[in-house]
């Protein structure tokens, strides 16, 4: 249980209070390859619709893509479960690190998470050299008036307007069947992970 409240925290809280994260500090992060900004983080194989999600990434100018900035992406599957029992409990077993292109481009080639009592969600840590580690989110939805339904339920539980972290999107049907989302971050949006080592799920 205690899981599941770190991961409504960081859908929910906009300012102060985030969960901490931990992983490697700016200094540590390898050199930027135009090649890491395409990755997959469900391994073939595993069950659940396949979902592409491509999108741009903002760092300090809220207007301009990024290049070379880092992104941390992950996610529960199909069942809604973060972690297998007897796993690593704060590390998601769908997860990956990607830097954006000389575009300030980047793919995420996984599965349509499930849900867990929230939304299904996909969250994004974003840092660099220069930038402090921020997370924003996306509830994924199949259907618009899942979207709708979601929106209401937010309004009656006094929840008025967009969050600033993270918002609700809609998948489409691809060429080959495949589910798709595009999907901008934007580090400004993001609230601060501010103790490295401790606390959400990575």
């Amino acid at each position: 249980m205690g899981f599941l409240a770190i991961l409504a925290l960081a859908c929910l809280v906009t300012s102060g209070g985030a969960p901490s994260a931990g992983g490697p500090q700016p200094s540590r992060l390898p050199k930027w390859s135009p090649k890491l900004w395409d990755i997959a983080i469900s391994p073939e194989g595993e069950p659940g619709d396949r979902l592409i999600v491509t999108g741009r990434v903002f760092g300090e100018s809220d207007s301009l893509p990024a290049r070379g900035i880092r992104v941390f992406a992950y996610q529960a599957d199909w069942r809604g479960l973060y972690t297998r029992p007897g796993e690593d409990s704060l590390r998601a077993r769908l997860s990956g690190t990607l830097w954006t292109s000389d575009r300030g481009e980047y793919r995420l080639r996984t599965t349509m998470p499930g849900t867990y009592g929230a939304p299904p969600q996909l969250h994004f840590e974003i840092s660099s050299d220069r930038l402090e580690r921020r997370m924003v989110w996306v509830n994924v939805f199949r259907e618009a008036a899942d979207s709708a339904n979601h929106a209401d339920e937010r309004r009656r539980g006094g929840w008025n307007g967009p969050s600033r972290n993270g918002g609700d999107a809609v998948v489409t049907r691809g060429a080959r069947g495949q589910l798709e989302l595009r999907w901008d971050l934007h580090w400004q949006r993001g609230f601060p992970i501010s103790s490295p080592g401790g606390g959400s799920v990575r």
